[in-house]
């Protein structure tokens, strides 16, 4: 009796078809914040890795838009035409750090504060 031949199939992807997958999609690192006319509150349990995603808007009420406290250092990515508004006077976005090196904003949309 002869051994039978296995033949595996496997499906491989060009990294030209690759490449177009992610341009027609947008890259989203870690947590999406959602849309909110209220207070975003970053939640290290969540996610450090923080995406304000372009058409999104997040306006503080009363405070900052975004915060995040000194548990964590935080990562933060405003996509272009994403905007983020502090009002009363705050800040757009006021985040702690927890070690040295802090927290980073990675910043292509708008931001504003205190009006």
């Amino acid at each position: 009796m002869k051994p039978k031949t296995v033949f595996k199939k496997t499906a491989y992807v060009s990294a030209s078809v690759l490449f177009a997958l992610c341009e027609l999609s947008t890259v989203t690192w870690g947590n999406t914040i959602i849309p909110t006319t209220a207070n975003y509150v970053l939640n290290p349990l969540v996610d450090t890795v923080y995406t304000v995603n372009t058409g999104t808007t997040v306006s503080g009420v009363g405070a900052s838009g975004i915060l995040g406290d000194n548990s964590s250092n935080w990562n933060l990515t405003i996509q272009s035409g994403a905007f983020v508004n502090g009002a009363n006077g705050f800040a757009a976005i006021k985040l702690g750090s927890f070690l040295p090196g802090g927290s980073v904003i990675f910043n292509q949309g708008t931001v504003t504060g205190g009006f």
